[in-house]
């Protein structure tokens, strides 16, 4: 069975749409478009003449360039709710053992359910990891039971319970662009989630899914609401961490070509030293404590086959007090902030 959130609220925010410059097709982003692509991570709804000013280039250039990558979905700027916060349950990682030759289709299958928030195919030990948004353990059950059994392909699976994220990078790329960008950082308070997410706020978000740069004026028609309440729910929302804008494109166009998934092994008591110092690196963009046979899972940006035994014995997955490391390279994205690829 397919476990839908509740109202069907999830498949709702996530509209799926293919998207051009899927992965293992040949694209390439020169300087300029990387550059835009870098400043729309940091500050994912910044107006062209903002970027163009702190790129140091022409507002027509950046305008022109940077309309072209969201036109074509190469890049996309959604809307990505915090699913524990707004009270959609919480975050599983799945990895699936395919038979020879099944991994794509599994993949495929796997990234047309709406409880899918994340589909990579791996060349590691497992062949497809599945990033589920689930509400219940009771429905996590019946996914891990009853839910795979009408994918042909799976051989196995084994599950991992996300029970503490440490880092999630979206501006990952700002570090390689050779631009300062940092008077795009916008802080935000950040505060606990103070007030009940209602239906409003969970409309607002489904349109901002489908496209994170509207204007509050668009939203607010479409929503039926004043542009002053979108502006005032979203800021509300932003702050108490409920939902976060997010700039989305694939690592190989920005000249990461590698990009790993990896699986650490450590001592309970030296788990959170080890997170700190991963989330502390910028090849690093995701990290999570999880239950299971690893107690870590990170994902890591590498530039190049040739980078990952440097990775392996450097800082990164050398790190002091690990046990073990399952590294997977990534050899395509099927699904990405719930959107497939």
């Amino acid at each position: 069975m397919i476990v839908m959130v509740r109202n069907d609220t999830m498949a709702r925010l996530h509209p799926h749409r293919p998207r051009a410059g899927k992965s293992g097709e040949s694209a390439v982003l020169d300087e300029v478009d990387r550059k835009i692509v870098a400043a729309l991570q940091v500050a994912p709804r910044a107006s062209w003449a903002r970027v163009a000013n702190v790129l140091e280039l022409s507002e027509s250039v950046v305008f022109r360039r940077g309309k072209k990558l969201l036109d074509s979905e190469v890049v996309q700027v959604s809307a990505l709710p915090d699913p524990t916060l707004t009270d959609r349950g919480f975050p599983v990682l799945v990895r699936l053992r395919c038979e020879v030759g099944e991994a794509y289709s599994v993949a495929r299958a796997m990234a047309a359910r709406p409880d899918t928030r994340l589909v990579l195919a791996l060349a590691a030990s497992y062949d497809v990891l599945v990033e589920l948004i689930v509400p219940t353990r009771h429905s996590l059950g019946d996914v891990l039971q009853e839910g795979f059994k009408d994918v042909s392909g799976i051989v196995e699976s084994e599950s991992a319970t996300v029970i503490r994220n440490f880092k999630t990078s979206f501006d990952w790329a700002r570090a390689s662009v050779g631009s300062d960008l940092s008077q795009l950082d916008e802080k935000r308070a950040c505060s606990e989630l103070n007030r009940t997410v209602d239906e409003s706020d969970l409309k607002i978000i489904e349109i901002l899914a489908g496209n994170g740069r509207l204007s509050y004026k668009t939203v607010g028609e479409i929503a039926g609401l004043s542009e002053s309440s979108v502006r005032r729910r979203v800021d509300a929302l932003l702050d108490n961490g409920a939902f976060q804008f997010a700039t989305y494109v694939e690592p190989d166009l920005l000249g990461f070509n590698a990009p790993l998934f990896v699986w650490f092994d450590v001592d309970a008591r030296d788990l959170e030293g080890v997170a700190a110092r991963l989330s502390a690196l910028p090849e690093v963009r995701y990290v999570s404590a999880t239950t299971g046979k690893s107690q870590l899972a990170a994902e890591i940006l590498s530039r190049g086959i040739d980078d990952i035994y440097d990775l392996t014995t450097s800082e990164i997955l050398g790190v002091d007090d690990v046990k073990r490391v399952d590294v997977g390279l990534e050899v395509r994205s099927f699904k990405r902030g719930f959107m497939i690829r």
